[in-house]
Formats: structure tokens, sequence, C-alpha cells
């Protein structure tokens, strides 16, 4: 089996701290339609790995910004089918992803779509996600409109 893994070198506090952050909420996660994290390691140096299957087709991003691949209208709506699936699994668990776009969606050799990258990702414990409107994080142009 082949294996991704997301090293992070940093002697920042805070980028180690939103590491493992990111690594608890992963670990929970078992699901066709999400990234599969396989486990953490710690060096000797202070770096970090995150090892999580790998998904040779890439991102959806990319995919959608490459000319040569025409994908036909039934795969896109499978897409999106997928993507819904595991956006909705997420929220049955209480978990918002906050940073869902196309370069946050991985597709395995199947075709399938798995939503990645749960560095901006929360378990909420309560019906209020943000204090207040600054505090909301994500990418700005793929927000809902209600948090911008």
């Amino acid at each position: 089996m082949e294996v991704a893994v997301k090293v992070l070198t940093s002697q920042n506090y805070s980028d180690i701290e939103d590491l493992i952050h990111e690594v608890q909420i992963m670990s929970y996660l078992r699901n066709p339609n999400v990234l599969l994290y396989m486990g953490l390691y710690e060096f000797e140096t202070d770096s970090y790995a995150i090892v999580m299957e790998y998904l040779p087709r890439g991102t959806l991003h990319d995919m959608l910004h490459n000319k040569s691949i025409n994908l036909p209208l039934s795969k896109q709506m499978q897409f999106a089918v997928d993507i819904c699936k595991g956006m909705a699994w997420l929220a049955a668990k209480n978990i918002i992803h906050r940073d869902l776009k196309p370069a946050n969606v991985l597709i395995d050799q199947n075709w399938v779509c798995k939503v990645c990258d749960f560095g901006l990702s929360e378990i909420i414990v309560t019906k209020k996600f943000y204090k207040d409107e600054d505090d909301a994080p994500g990418s700005v142009l793929w927000m809902a409109p209600e948090v911008l």
C-alpha cells in the first residue's frame, strides 16, 4: 500500500499545536469519502510526519484545471455525491471542516473523491460556531455567505 507523508519541520509551537489538533480530528475519521489517517511520527529532530493514504489522481482542483481531462457529466455528478457524502458524515460526527474547496478534495484510483486537510476543522460541542464573525477561518472564496 502506498502512503502519503505530510512533514512538519517547524520549531514554531503554534504550528506543532495545529498539527496535533489536525491529527486528533483525523484519528476519529473512518469513512470512504474522507482521507484515511494512518499515524503520526515524531522524529528526534523535533519534526513530525502524518502518514495518510495516497490517492494517485491528485486533487479535484488540479483535475478541474487540467485541460487534457474531459470528465463526463456523470463523473462530475459522482464527484459531487462523494463530497456530499463525506461532508454529511462529518456533520453527523459534529465535525465542521471550515476549509472545503477543490484543493482539499483528493481522488483515488477508482475515481472516488475524499475530503482531506483538517487543519482548520473543529469538533462542535455547542451550536455556536464562532465567537464573532472575525473568528471565522477558511478560504474566503469557498465560505458560505452567512460566514462572511
